[in-house]
C-alpha cells in the first residue's frame, strides 16, 4: 500500500521539466539545474530537458558545462536551431571565435533569416578582424530585425574600424536610442563624434560614458583630447590628470597633458609629459611631433627636425607633423625641402590654411615672390583677415613691382593651381567613395603625387 501511495506521488519527465522552468524563471538557476536532471534521468532522449538545463548553466556562465549539454541536444536533434545558436554563443564567450562561427552558419543553412545566427557571426567575423564580412552580416541583422542593439553595436563597431564614421556614427545612435545604458554603444557613438572632429557634441558623451563606466581612464584621456581641440585647455588639464589618478601609465593622457601645458606655455613641464609617454610607447607619433614642438621653441632645430621625422616614420599620413617639418626646415634655411614637407601637409589636407601662409613664408625667405604671393592670396580666401598675411602678401607685391625676386624655387609655374587639383582630385574621391576605403579611395593619395611629381616638367 505505502510503495503504491508512492508510485501516485513521483513526478513525470514533463513535470520536473516544467518545474525546473518554474524555477529558472525566478531567478534560481541552480534549483532549476536538479530539476532538469530529475528529468533527464526519466528520458535522458528527450532533447528539451537538456536544452533548458544548458541554458542555465549559460546564465549561470557556466559555459563548457553548457556545451556539453548543447552536444547532447544536438545528437537527438542535428538541425535543433536554439542548440545550433547557443552552443555558438558559448564559443563566442569563450573566445573561440573559429570554433563558432561554424555554429551559426549551420544555424543560418536552416533559416536564412535567423536574426541571433547573423549577430553571432558577425561578431565573431569582428573579433577575426573580417570587417567587411562582419558588416554584412550585421547589416542583414538589423534589416531584419531593427530592435536588436547588440547587432546595431556590433555594425557601429565594425563600420568604425574601417574609418566608415559617418555611418558607424548612425549605427551606435540607433544602439543608444534602443539601450540608453548601453556602454559599449555609447562609447562607440563618443569616438565616432571624436574621430569626425565634432568634439562640441563629443565631449557630452565622453562625459554620460564616464558617469556610467567611472574607472576608464581611457574615457576620460579621450574627453581630455575633445576639450583640447575646442582649445578649452584648463579643462582638458583636469581630464588629463584625472586619467592619471586612474592610470599611471596612460600613454594618451600623458600625450595630451604635454600638448595642454604647451598651449600653456609651460615648456618644461610639457617635455617631461611627452618623454614620459614616450617611455610607454616610443613611437607615439603625437608625443614626437610635441616634443620637437618644445624643441623648436627652444631653438633645438635640428634635435627637434629628428623627432618629427621619428613621427612621420610611425604615421607618414601626419599632415600636422609635415607641416611642422617644413617650419623646422626653413628655420634651418633649407627652403626647398620645406616647400616639399608643406607639400606633402597639403596632400594629406588640401584645406590646410596654416601649411599655405608656411609654404608662402619659404617661398618669400628664397625670393619666389610670385609663388609666395599666390600663396597667401589662397590663405586670405579661406577665412576671416589675418593682419599678418595680409602685411606678406602687400610686401611679396611690392617686391614683384620692383623687380625683386629669385625663381630659383619655382618648381612649378602655379603653385595655387596645383594646391586647386589636388582639392579637386580629393573632392573627386570622396564622392566616388565617402569613406575612403575602396580602390579609387586609396588611389587618391598616388594620384596626387604623381600630379606633384609630373607639374613643371
Amino acid at each position: 500500500m505505502i510503495g503504491k501511495k508512492k508510485r501516485l506521488t513521483e513526478k513525470s519527465r514533463e513535470e520536473w521539466d516544467n518545474e525546473g522552468l518554474y524555477w529558472a524563471q525566478r531567478g534560481f538557476p541552480e534549483k532549476a539545474i536538479n530539476c532538469y536532471d530529475r528529468a533527464i534521468g526519466l528520458d535522458p532522449r528527450d532533447k528539451f530537458p537538456w536544452q533548458h538545463k544548458a541554458n542555465a548553466l549559460r546564465h549561470l556562465k557556466r559555459f563548457k558545462e553548457a556545451i556539453q549539454c548543447y552536444d547532447r541536444v544536438l545528437k537527438i536533434d542535428p538541425h535543433y536551431l536554439a542548440a545550433l545558436n547557443w552552443k555558438g554563443w558559448c564559443l563566442y564567450f569563450l573566445e573561440k571565435y573559429e570554433e563558432a562561427s561554424p555554429f551559426f552558419d549551420r544555424a543560418l543553412e536552416i533559416d536564412v533569416r535567423d536574426v541571433s545566427a547573423l549577430d553571432g557571426k558577425g561578431w565573431c567575423l569582428y573579433h577575426l578582424g573580417q570587417y567587411e564580412f562582419s558588416v554584412s552580416c550585421f547589416s542583414r541583422a538589423v534589416r531584419v530585425d531593427p530592435s536588436i542593439e547588440d547587432a546595431f553595436t556590433g555594425f557601429g563597431w565594425a563600420l568604425y574600424n574601417l574609418e566608415r564614421y559617418k555611418e558607424a556614427l548612425s549605427a551606435f545612435e540607433n544602439a543608444v536610442r534602443l539601450n540608453p545604458m548601453s556602454v559599449t554603444a555609447l562609447s562607440g557613438q563618443a569616438w565616432s563624434l571624436y574621430r569626425l572632429g565634432r568634439y562640441d557634441e563629443a565631449v557630452p558623451c565622453f562625459s554620460r560614458l564616464f558617469s556610467r563606466d567611472g574607472s576608464s581612464a581611457e574615457t576620460l584621456s579621450a574627453q581630455g583630447w575633445s576639450l583640447y581641440h575646442l582649445k578649452r585647455y584648463e579643462e582638458a588639464l583636469s581630464c588629463f590628470d584625472f586619467a592619471l589618478e586612474s592610470d599611471r601609465k596612460d600613454a594618451s593622457a600623458l600625450d595630451g597633458k604635454g600638448w595642454v601645458l604647451f598651449r600653456l606655455e609651460s615648456f618644461g613641464d610639457s617635455l617631461r609629459c611627452f618623454d614620459r609617454a614616450l617611455k610607454i610607447d616610443s613611437n607615439r607619433s603625437t608625443a614626437l611631433n610635441g616634443k620637437a614642438r618644445v624643441l623648436r621653441r627652444q631653438k633645438h632645430y635640428k634635435e627637434a627636425l629628428r623627432y618629427v621625422d621619428r613621427a612621420l616614420n610611425s604615421d607618414p599620413a601626419y599632415a600636422s607633423a609635415w607641416d611642422h617639418r617644413g617650419l623646422l626646415l626653413h628655420k634651418l634655411q633649407r627652403y626647398e625641402e620645406a616647400v616639399l614637407a608643406y607639400e606633402h601637409a597639403l596632400e594629406l589636407k588640401p584645406v590646410y590654411p596654416e601649411a599655405l601662409e608656411h609654404m608662402g613664408d619659404a617661398y618669400f625667405e628664397s625670393g619666389n615672390y610670385s609663388a609666395a604671393l599666390r600663396c597667401y592670396e589662397k590663405f586670405l580666401e579661406y577665412g576671416p583677415a589675418n593682419a599678418r598675411v595680409a602685411e606678406r602678401k602687400r610686401l611679396a607685391f611690392r617686391k614683384l613691382e620692383e623687380g625683386a625676386g629669385n625663381e630659383q624655387l619655382a618648381r612649378r609655374t602655379d603653385p595655387v593651381s596645383e594646391i586647386n587639383e589636388v582639392q579637386s582630385l580629393q573632392e573627386m574621391a570622396a564622392v566616388s567613395n565617402p569613406s575612403g576605403t575602396s580602390g579609387s579611395g586609396l588611389n587618391f593619395f598616388s594620384r596626387i603625387r604623381n600630379y606633384v611629381k609630373n607639374v613643371g616638367k
